[in-house]
């Protein structure tokens, strides 16, 4: 056994995040961590690691169990002039401390074979060994090549390990801080809070396997259904403060979750009726009191008081209520010719000389869902920019609201004519960065940007995206969450009512139901979709073709996700 919770209850202000929690870890089991966003998987992951006491409730840790955590929010760093490699190195305090005393003892063995040194020396040895002291230098460089940073700073990240910690963005100084927590070897728990995150699929993949090939427990709170799938033997789901426990993985979860809320639901509606029943009963009794009803009726309506009070504390929650997501509709798009966009002979340079496409074609067609792979910096944001461009140039569009003004700019004469856009082609952009959201306004402010004014619309819109009523004036889009960022961006797709969606990492900031809402969504689009993503199991779900940027070509593949990974698996291995 690992750990162990008992009605852990934790309350910020009125708010109560965590009710009656009570839950185990034992030894070797990977579980996963589910819920909406704000459900409270954080806070009961600070609770866990030790980082959060005011809790009520019981927390205990067995002996002998270690922890490790890696947090969701933003690490902060002061040592911005020190490489990647030095930081890491800097964070492994411990194991530095037992290489030197090896070190140290095995010298004065030379010269001291007494009991006692013979003693330390023992000691030392088991912790340089059992605790990779021995080559802690090989495993940083094998943990950080296989998140997506290489030594040269070639492949799937454009950071090497002589990159100075200042020069990283926020998702790239995470991945430095994972790579420091999963080279602990004394932890024997790790904690784990989105950490794929800022990952690409190789990362993803090679993080699966780090995870699997784990000799301790672990906590794994992801969005990444494809990973909870691999990995988990036990998934935790948090509901309205409360832990429930399933065991299988994610997909076996989803499974016991529907046929739990179908017996739920059928419950609930038998006691609503019954409930229903008494209060009428009730209501009638407590009439004839009023009306001057004798003894027996008062003994009655006491004894049917008292009825209605204890049925009440049975009453359960109505399942619709937690199964509710936010939810939209995407218009069904005016229709256009076979060709929606076709790219031809394309070259693109940046500015610092780094050739993006060389000679590069693709024709992307009416009604495909077209996913957009390659390695990070290879070119597949910057295509969907210049697509854009020349969209914007060719209906003499602003630029800006796309969120591209600046690239427009400086790309807009450099074109010619490799990209066209089909005559009747109508495009909006979802950009990873919410480029299209201005921070400075509210979401009222910004929606009547938009042309909302009607104060009804207004209303429909925030309750189908489940905005919160107390934010939307208050609140500027720059404090807003991830999440919230990531609902209002899709509320502009909708309002579009465009006919080409262009979607960079459309559901990283999302939960698992609002996912599934997208997905759903774009399955059923009539229109064309091209996606840039590294879920794997969202792309499985949606996209029935893939475009690979790789080389500074264009490489097509039509099939579904998983046809594409077949395909790609055999290729590696006839080489």
């Amino acid at each position: 056994m690992r750990l162990d919770l008992k009605e852990i209850e934790r309350t910020y202000g009125n708010t109560t995040i965590l009710f009656n929690v009570s839950a185990q870890v034992t030894d070797k089991e990977i579980i996963g961590l589910v819920g909406r966003n704000g459900a409270g998987k954080s806070t009961l992951c600070n609770v866990i690691a030790g980082y959060d006491k005011e809790f009520d409730g019981t927390r205990y840790v067995y002996p002998q169990t270690h922890i490790a955590y890696f947090k969701q929010l933003d690490p902060s760093f002061s040592e911005n002039d020190v490489t990647v490699f030095d930081y890491i190195l800097s964070t492994q305090k411990e194991i530095l401390a037992i290489e030197k005393e090896y070190h140290e003892l095995l010298a004065l063995l030379a010269t001291d074979t007494s009991e006692k040194t013979m003693e330390r020396f023992g000691e030392a040895q088991d912790n340089y060994f059992n605790l990779g002291a021995y080559n802690l230098l090989e495993r940083i460089g094998d943990t950080l090549t296989g998140l997506g940073v290489n030594e040269d700073g070639t492949g799937e990240r454009n950071v090497s390990w002589t990159s100075k910690m200042g020069t990283l963005s926020g998702g790239e100084r995470k991945i430095v801080e994972l790579a420091t927590i999963l080279l602990d070897k004394k932890a024997n728990l790790l904690i784990l809070d989105e950490p794929t995150n800022h990952l690409d699929i190789r990362g993803r993949e090679w993080l699966e396997g780090f995870i699997r090939g784990f000799e301790g427990s672990v906590i794994l709170v992801s969005h990444d259904r494809h990973l909870l799938d691999k990995v988990c033997g036990r998934v935790w789901d948090i509901n309205k403060g409360t832990l429930y426990a399933y065991e299988g993985n994610y997909t076996q979860f989803k499974k016991q979750k529907e046929d739990n809320y179908d017996a739920l639901l059928h419950q609930y509606e038998t006691q609503q009726k019954e409930y229903k029943r008494l209060q009428e009963i009730y209501n009638e009794l407590k009439r004839k009191v009023l009306i001057g009803g004798g003894p027996a009726i008062v003994g009655q309506y006491n004894a049917m008081r008292s009825r209605v009070e204890k049925f009440e504390k049975t009453l359960i929650e109505n399942p619709k209520e937690r199964k509710a997501a936010f939810h939209f509709t995407l218009q069904k798009p005016p229709g256009f010719g076979y060709n929606a966009i076709r790219v031809q002979d394309l070259n693109f340079t940046y500015a610092d000389g780094r050739v993006i496409f060389d000679h590069a074609s693709a024709d992307i067609l009416n009604g495909e869902r077209i996913a957009l792979l390659g390695d990070n910096g290879s070119g597949k944001s910057t295509l969907m920019k210049l697509i854009l461009t020349q969209y914007c140039k060719e209906r003499r569009l602003y630029p800006k609201e796309y969120g591209i003004d600046a690239f427009f700019e400086k790309n807009k004469d450099n074109l010619g004519d490799s990209i066209s856009i089909g005559p009747s082609v109508s495009i909006t952009y979802y950009s990873q960065n919410h480029a299209q959201l201005d921070g400075s306004l509210s979401i009222r402010e910004f929606l009547q940007t938009r042309g909302i004014r009607d104060e009804g619309t207004f209303q429909g819109l925030i309750r189908r995206f489940q905005f919160d009523k107390d934010t939307v004036d208050s609140k500027l889009i720059g404090d807003l969450s991830g999440g919230e960022k990531s609902k209002l961006q899709f509320l502009l797709v909708m309002l579009s009512q465009a006919n080409v969606l262009l979607l960079d990492e459309p559901i990283n900031h999302l939960d698992i139901s609002s996912m599934e809402v997208i997905e759903s969504l774009l399955m059923e689009f009539k229109g064309t979709i091209i996606v840039i993503s590294h879920d794997q199991y969202f792309l499985d779900k949606v996209i029935t073709k893939v475009l690979k940027v790789t080389d500074n070509k264009i490489n097509e593949y039509v099939g579904t996700y998983s046809e594409f990974l077949e395909k790609e698996s055999r290729k590696e291995k006839s080489k």
